[in-house]
């Protein structure tokens, strides 16, 4: 184990949204405005959700609500 993992405790631990990958909650990308918590290992993971995920929920609900404007 690295001097960095044994720096966090074990309780404090989180889980990337995308990649699954365990991390301390520190160290996580929480990006603020969600409707609820998720977390990132990296920005990397976190474009990719966006991409995947976020993005298109955004786009069928800009649809549905009449404020889509060709996004």
């Amino acid at each position: 184990m690295s001097a960095d993992a044994r720096q966090h405790d074990d309780d404090d631990r989180v889980v990337c949204s995308q990649c699954n990958k365990h991390m301390p909650a520190d160290l996580a990308i929480q990006p603020e405005g969600e409707d609820y918590v998720v977390f990132f290992c990296t920005p990397e993971c976190y474009a990719k959700w966006r991409a995947e995920k976020a993005d298109p929920l955004e786009h069928r609900h800009r649809k549905h609500s009449g404020t889509d404007q060709g996004r």
